[in-house]
């Protein structure tokens, strides 16, 4: 084990005793370490192939993933294992806070984060915004929203959901036709498009710094703009709040 794995690998299990809702079994050269309630509902194995799996638990979802996916190390439940995690965020949250002082020192000590310089920051983009709508539209809605949706009911569909919230955001503003709504991010334009179709706002956008996909070198994914026939019509909704038009800001 390298330097660098074993207080990685002191760290991650410290995490790990303190799971409470679900059972989590490491095996890594033939020892296993239970960690978790033996009789819990969601249940997952975690092979360590290679011993980088404990720095890249430390370096975050991304890293963590990565690992995954090169084979460093692998699991009987991806799923469980995912589930497991989300269950035990709000105590280990509270843990890894008062732990944090320890963890920056370690990552920054065997540079575990890499720095944030310009070039890099310019990678880290491209990798994650530069990758093109095809791959985007495998596991996102129709309307391309890249946010968490809202699911009004167990057997709604993403569609449906990403619907719910984007209707959910213009009720909660109280929007109006005439209303100005800035939107910073605009994505591929999911919610301006709604704003302005649905409810008459007038939009201003900040679009992100990813390469547009006009340009003869790109792939990446388009931010849509909120232009056509969808958005030449107006409706306007029943706002859930008590304000009246004189107390609006435009």
């Amino acid at each position: 084990m390298t330097a660098a794995a074993r207080p990685a690998r002191a760290i991650v299990t410290r995490v790990l005793d303190r799971i409470e809702r679900g059972r989590v079994e490491i095996v890594e050269r033939g020892r296993r370490m239970a960690f978790g309630p033996p009789d819990a509902d969601l249940r997952a194995e975690v092979r360590v192939n290679d011993p980088r799996f404990w720095t890249a638990s430390l370096r975050g979802s991304g890293p963590w993933g990565s690992a995954y996916a090169d084979g460093v190390w692998d699991t009987d439940d991806l799923l469980a294992l995912c589930r497991i995690g989300a269950r035990e965020l709000p105590r280990t949250d509270a843990f890894r806070g008062r732990a944090k002082p320890l963890i920056v020192q370690l990552q920054r000590g065997l540079r575990l984060i890499p720095r944030n310089t310009r070039g890099g920051a310019r990678r880290n983009i491209a990798a994650h915004y530069d990758l093109g709508n095809d791959l985007f539209a495998e596991f996102l809605d129709e309307r391309m929203v890249y946010s968490c949706a809202r699911f009004p009911d167990p057997d709604s569909d993403l569609d449906e959901a990403q619907l719910t919230k984007l209707d959910g955001i213009c009720r909660s503003l109280c929007l109006e036709p005439g209303d100005h709504l800035l939107e910073i991010g605009t994505g591929w334009g999911g919610l301006a498009i709604h704003a302005a179709g649905e409810y008459g706002a007038a939009l201003r956008q900040r679009r992100s710094l990813a390469r547009s996909a006009s340009s003869p070198s790109s792939g990446s994914a388009t931010p849509a703009s909120p232009t056509g026939s969808r958005c030449s019509t107006s409706t306007t909704a029943t706002c859930p709040a008590a304000t009246t038009s004189s107390s609006r800001s435009r």
